[in-house]
């Protein structure tokens, strides 16, 4: 009897471990299952953050090609009148007998296309008028000697010539100067000097 007292209270024992190791079974999956409920619920805040991130970044990666694109084609825009400019004044120093005289640097203005040059130099310190000179060039590298790559044409300081106002830089778009020969024949200048 004494055995089977022993065994009854060896198996109540491991009945009670068996309740034991149950409960603490069921305790750790819940924790298991809570902390799955969090971890996913991170993982999904993360991934809702990192794709706004990255369309944030795409947005800044687009802006800054854009601005720099923009920037581009400016500097294009300006080193082509830039270059129209100092074409210009040596068309105005090609354009007059003494090569432009006086005490002082003289003058190219951008011609306005209603009125004569004797009238616009005389708005300015720069009062003599010495020619009025319409330029352009062609856009691009030539490949051939016989290709027109400018255009000139003189009009005398005493009328307002060709009243185009396609003609008049002032009144110009920036990027017409970037047309060349193909859209816009001439720019016109004044070439003026102090007395």
């Amino acid at each position: 009897m004494m055995k089977l007292a022993g065994l009854t209270l060896l198996l109540f024992a491991f009945g009670e471990c068996c309740i034991v190791e149950d409960a603490i079974r069921e305790v750790a999956s819940e924790e298991v299952t809570k902390c799955e409920t969090v971890v996913k619920g991170e993982v999904a805040a993360l991934k809702l953050e990192l794709a706004a991130a990255k369309d944030a970044l795409e947005d800044m990666i687009k802006s800054t090609k854009d601005a720099l694109l923009s920037s581009q084609e400016q500097a294009k825009i300006d080193v082509a009148w830039y270059s129209l400019h100092a074409a210009a004044a040596a068309a105005c120093r090609g354009s007059t007998a003494s090569g432009g005289t006086g005490p002082w640097g003289n003058a190219v203005l951008a011609k306005e296309n209603t009125i004569s040059c004797n009238a616009q130099c005389a708005k300015t310190s720069y009062t003599a008028c010495d020619a009025d000179v319409s330029i352009n060039g062609s856009v691009g590298k030539t490949s051939s000697y016989l290709t027109r790559v400018g255009a000139f044409y003189n009009y005398g300081c005493s009328t307002p010539g060709n009243t185009n106002a396609a003609f008049d830089e002032v009144k110009a778009a920036d990027e017409d100067v970037l047309k060349g020969t193909n859209k816009v024949y001439y720019y016109r200048f004044c070439c003026c000097r102090k007395p």
